[in-house]
């Protein structure tokens, strides 16, 4: 499994790997910065196929999981690096929402639901780079 993925990595892939990034990152800011009367259908829950407190903060965590697994794939950085970046983004995802004045404000929660997320990425990728090849 391990030399898949490296072999994903080469030139070729580590491409693919970088325009998916790019359009997952747009996907995530045009997502997260869009107006929230966009996303309000008229009825009490628009967001229906799974119902709990706070399921917002579950999808930061689930969109920042993916980001930080497309930067470990597309970019290659070092642990930290990866971890700066995506804190930096959620953090600046906060900022433009709340500047923006689209409904949206700055929710330090989100930030900690974003951080989340690009934990279990990393520790998901720490624990993949020290599991021995086969």
């Amino acid at each position: 499994m391990q030399q898949l993925i490296r072999n994903l990595l080469d030139k070729q892939g580590g491409m693919v790997y970088k325009i998916i990034f790019v359009l997952y990152t747009i996907f995530l800011f045009t997502v997260t910065l869009m107006p929230l009367d966009i996303l309000d259908s008229g009825q009490d829950k628009w967001f229906t196929f799974f119902e709990f407190q706070d399921k917002d903060k579950f999808v930061h965590t689930v969109l920042f999981c993916i980001f930080t697994g497309l930067i470990y794939l597309a970019l290659n950085l070092p642990k930290i690096s990866m971890l700066i970046i995506s804190l930096l983004t959620g953090v600046l995802i906060e900022i433009l929402q709340h500047v923006m004045g689209y409904g949206r404000t700055f929710d330090l929660l989100d930030v900690l639901a974003d951080a989340i997320g690009t934990l279990i990425t990393l520790s998901l990728i720490h624990f993949y780079e020290r599991k021995p090849a086969a």
